[in-house]
């Protein structure tokens, strides 16, 4: 935990954001690079308004409850940005959303690798 879970059109092939995607989240010091899971699901079927000359980015960033609302903010805003950079420079009109979702600890079981 965290994990980024990127969807994205298959006209995309977002390696290079996936790994710029996990540096930046990997940055902010209450983040532990040893339990992050980045990993991207290309869709073959989509519609992004109807048009052929469209594609999208969808990211989804979860994370363990407990980080402040300024930092949750931030986190957000700088990933949203490299979505951004990569979107811009793509031959494709992309539509690029970011949602972060704060889990409950409670509720949340897993085992990592040492």
């Amino acid at each position: 935990m965290p994990h980024l879970v990127l969807e994205h059109s298959s006209n995309l092939k977002p390696r290079s954001l996936m790994e710029e995607l996990h540096k930046v989240l990997t940055s902010f010091e209450s983040v532990d690079e040893a339990k992050v899971k980045t990993r991207s699901l290309p869709f073959e079927s989509y519609l992004v308004g109807g048009k052929e000359d469209r594609a999208f980015l969808s990211l989804t960033i979860q994370m363990m409850e407990g980080r402040s609302e300024e930092l949750l903010t931030l986190i957000l805003e700088k990933l949203q940005k490299k979505l951004r950079e990569f979107s811009d420079n793509t031959e494709f009109k992309v539509a690029v959303s970011t949602n972060l979702v704060e889990l409950k600890k409670k509720r949340y079981r897993t085992s990592n690798p040492e």
